[in-house]
């Protein structure tokens, strides 16, 4: 029985498959389990299967049927997926369309155009059907071999197909569909149903902006109301080009999107508003009112957001202090002396934000306090590794090997995943990275000094 999630390695599917020939039962669960296979999947399939040993050999199957016939469509020999797709051509059975699709853009000119030829006299097909197999003709037409392809089956999609394609499983498919049913302009209603059903931010933003650019202004106020983000982003585009210009802004200046406060800031500068009043309006009376003033004075580069910060950074709330650090490493002219005393005595989620705010200042942290990092917490350690990151190619490596074998399972792994892109990196010929990277890093720096190919600095850090 295979698992659901495509394996890394794909010999059980292999040998699922060689233990599927004349076994109705499992030849039926196979093909099952190959029509929920997304089109990332198909690919591997495919290309996994002409490497392997079976594949590559182009020994027939002696077996026949849909999942035969599929699986020989995988071969490396160009005749016998030749063959296959001749087989296929008058299968019925509905994931026949989906060895075709993978067909398609075949190498060998002979197996792409009869591919092609049988897929296209099934383009009358239900809109069911259809919304299985587009992410899958998506996928292929995106190579150069399979252009045009999804215009010669697809033609003139319906506005049906692509209001079900909205909410597809494959995101390219419902990108793909809202582009394609925006340019045949449907009726509002249908927009409408489809924005309340989608749950995809993406869809719903294209949805709203086409939306937001028809209806009147009594439905752009809701819409500037809605709990959506992606949905009161597209009424406030429509604010900032001319719409509602006697609408209050302070709503916007306060909303919780970080990219809609952008906006509603935009409308204040072009209308002379300063936000800056609005947001010291707020005071600090609660947690969430502190919060949203010290990022709006921030954004909008009010002279009050620097002190204001500072002495929010004794609140007794998280969010207000963690927004207090932000502020400063956003505004303050000169942080460095600042964000390093908060290095030093902060935790959790103040020592990220901290953390954060030296890399975008470009703030050298004293070897020292990276020391006394490495010395502390979890936290503490894995907010070190990401400085070291920030100091340059060098300290990025021995950021690395510093935390190989941490007792933070998330910093060990991070750091070994680095060290193995370093090492194929440096070392394409050696292959997989070895088990113990330090000892394998300082073999490969003394055989680069014998052949004169310079690994600098790996000797010091070894040292170190």
């Amino acid at each position: 029985m295979l698992p659901e999630r495509l394996p890394a390695n794909l010999d059980p599917v292999w040998r699922e498959a060689a233990a599927a020939w004349g076994d109705p039962g499992r030849e039926r669960a196979l093909l099952d389990w190959l029509g929920r296979r997304t089109p990332g999947e198909w690919a591997r399939i495919d290309a996994g299967r002409r490497r392997s040993y079976e594949g590559r050999s182009g020994a027939p199957h002696p077996a026949s049927g849909t999942l035969a016939n599929g699986w020989r469509s995988f071969s490396g020999d160009g005749r016998e997926r030749e063959r296959a797709v001749a087989s296929l051509e008058s299968d019925a059975h509905e994931l026949a369309i989906g060895f075709l699709l993978v067909r398609c853009d075949d190498w060998v000119p002979a197996v792409r155009l009869r591919a092609r030829t049988a897929l296209l006299a099934r383009r009358n097909v239900a809109t069911g059907d259809l919304t299985r197999w587009v992410p899958l003709l998506l996928a292929r037409e995106g190579r150069s071999r399979a252009g045009g392809l999804i215009n010669a089956w697809l033609g003139a999609p319906s506005v049906d197909l692509l209001e079900a394609l909205l909410h597809n499983a494959d995101r390219p498919t419902r990108r793909w569909a809202l582009t394609q049913l925006l340019a045949l302009r449907p009726e509002l209603p249908l927009l409408h149903r489809a924005l309340s059903e989608t749950t995809d931010p993406t869809v719903a933003q294209g949805l709203a902006r086409h939306i937001a650019a028809t209806v009147d202004d009594e439905v752009l106020c809701l819409m500037l109301a809605d709990r959506r983000g992606g949905v009161r982003r597209a009424a406030w585009l429509q604010v900032l080009d001319g719409r509602l210009p006697n609408i209050d802004l302070h709503k916007g200046l306060l909303d919780r999107s970080v990219a809609i406060r952008a906006l509603a800031q935009r409308a204040a500068r072009i209308r002379g508003i300063d936000a800056g009043e609005v947001y010291l309006e707020l005071g600090s009376g609660n947690p969430a009112a502190h919060r949203r003033q010290l990022q709006g004075l921030s954004e909008w580069g009010a002279p009050e957001a620097v002190p204001l910060a500072l002495r929010a950074l004794d609140a007794p709330n998280l969010d207000v202090r963690v927004a207090a650090i932000e502020a400063i490493s956003a505004r303050m002219e000169a942080p460095e002396p600042v964000l390093l005393d908060l290095l030093r005595s902060r935790r959790g989620p103040e020592l990220s934000a901290t953390r954060r705010g030296i890399v975008s200042n470009r703030i050298r942290v004293p070897e020292r306090d990276l020391a006394l990092l490495r010395g502390g917490g979890a936290d503490q350690r894995m907010a070190a590794w990401r400085l070291g990151w920030a100091r340059g190619r060098w300290e990025r490596l021995l950021a690395d090997l510093l935390a190989l074998g941490d007792d933070h399972d998330e910093l060990d792994e991070a750091a070994r995943a680095d060290l193995a892109n370093w090492w194929r990196r440096v070392m394409p010929e050696a292959g997989l990275p070895p088990t113990n990277l330090r000892t394998a890093i300082a073999d490969a720096h003394a055989d680069a000094q014998r052949r004169g190919h310079p690994l600098h600095g790996v000797a010091w850090l070894l040292r170190t």
